[in-house]
């Protein structure tokens, strides 16, 4: 996968939405973008079940790097509230990521959880757009990272 991507330089964005990838695809993929070698804005991740908490540490290394990713979409797969909060702890490094989305994670941003994203999201001030649809979570959460983002906005 990564010879093909390597061929598609001029390629921004890349959609592998079910694409049923693998653990080793999702980490070559990571590998490229790492090195340089692919220069995305744009990846979506969504409905691959391989996509987990294990794939963060992956995914971490994104935003370690001077990478290009400005958009990444993790939609209805199987990270964890835990695996969020590693994964935008590691996003406060890179100036350039500006939306997130975990819709229809299964996640519970209630109570605790809900207050260890809002955190870590306070440390990722170019996240703009922040989606979280179809996961269990209160009031407090909508308001405090709604509050969040809109911050993240003026500093823009």
């Amino acid at each position: 996968m990564v010879k093909f991507l390597k061929i598609q330089t001029k390629m921004r964005e890349l959609d592998l939405t079910g694409s049923q990838l693998t653990q080793h695809d999702i980490s070559q993929l990571i590998l490229g973008l790492i090195t340089g070698e692919i220069k995305l804005v744009k990846l979506t991740l969504s409905e691959n079940s391989h996509v987990n908490d294990e794939i963060v540490k992956d995914l971490q290394l994104i935003f370690s790097h001077k990478s290009t990713l400005e958009e990444l979409y993790l939609d209805k797969t199987n990270i964890t509230v835990k695996g969020l909060v590693k994964l935008l702890n590691s996003a406060a490094k890179s100036v350039k990521v500006r939306v997130i989305s975990v819709q229809d994670c299964n996640m519970d941003f209630c109570g605790e959880n809900g207050g260890l994203v809002v955190k870590s999201l306070e440390k990722v001030i170019s996240i703009t757009q922040f989606t979280y649809d179809g996961n269990a979570f209160d009031q407090e959460f909508v308001e405090m990272s709604e509050h969040q983002i809109q911050l993240n906005k003026k500093i823009e």
